[in-house]
């Protein structure tokens, strides 16, 4: 594990920790756990946190109404992208990015109340669990299942304005740059930018300007790691200097961004067997 890997890892298990005591002292938390990556036990350095919370059905709408301050108590909160469509039924989802010195750390919260709650064994790890027996199983991956058509029952927390949701527009980009910035980590031998196209529609609808796609190149042409982090950096730059008052993700992305450039430079590094 190189030492960007191992910042990364201490930094998010240092989030993992703090998440772990605040849930065991709200009594309004039946359970939680984890998902993702985490939950199947396949999670590297850069894996974020996927996190559901099970709320008492009594409590559960006041819990909603302080979702924010409840998010903040983790620590310095850079960013939330709000998404209805990524919500459990019955509940729903946001997203915060914290700020830490290896750079930005990403966490998704998925609420649901008691009454709905489904508890995937086979994907998931629980951290706690206040009532037994456990919460009914399901079979599969957690957020597909949630984003079935038939399950249309999500709660429509978030009515936005127009400036509301450039803003949200903005906060996305930001995520989507370290997300795509962490595949590249993944996959440094692969070519061109997945999350190209979706990350300059996110900044034209944040700037309030017309999408113009590819405006920073074709990004199958980026056949290195250091390509493609800098085609990021050049995005992220713009994202900065056109929404200059929707930046506090920009120091947290910025230095992820520079951590992967030289995790990536070491990779490719030619060795020498002694």
């Amino acid at each position: 594990m190189t030492a960007s890997e191992q910042r990364r890892a201490a930094d998010r298990d240092a989030l993992l920790l703090a998440l772990t005591q605040q849930v065991k002292a709200d009594h309004r938390i039946e359970a939680c756990w984890l998902f993702g990556s985490l939950g199947r036990g396949t999670q590297d350095a850069w894996s974020d946190l996927d996190v559901v919370l099970v709320i008492a059905n009594d409590h559960f709408e006041n819990f909603l109404s302080e979702r924010y301050h409840q998010v903040s108590r983790l620590g310095s909160v850079v960013l939330h992208v709000e998404s209805a469509h990524n919500g459990p039924p019955g509940g729903c989802y946001l997203m915060t990015g914290y700020d830490f010195p290896a750079g930005i750390q990403l966490v998704d919260w998925y609420w649901q109340p008691s009454q709905s709650a489904k508890f995937a064994k086979s994907e998931a790890v629980l951290v706690m669990n206040r009532q037994p027996p456990e919460y009914e199983a399901c079979q599969g991956e957690l957020v597909a299942m949630w984003q079935r058509p038939e399950n249309d029952s999500k709660l429509a927390l978030w009515a936005p304005t127009e400036d509301q949701d450039r803003a949200n527009c903005a906060a996305l980009a930001w995520a989507m740059l370290a997300i795509q910035a962490k595949n590249i980590a993944r996959h440094p031998a692969e070519t061109g930018l997945i999350y190209q196209d979706f990350i300059e529609t996110l900044l034209a609808r944040a700037c309030g300007q017309d999408n113009n796609s590819h405006r920073f190149g074709n990004e199958m042409e980026l056949t290195t790691p250091q390509a493609r982090i800098s085609r990021l950096q050049a995005i992220a730059q713009e994202l900065n200097d056109s929404c200059p008052e929707r930046n506090s993700a920009a120091s947290g992305v910025g230095e992820l961004l520079k951590s992967i450039k030289k995790h990536t430079e070491f990779q490719l590094e030619p060795r020498i067997d002694e």
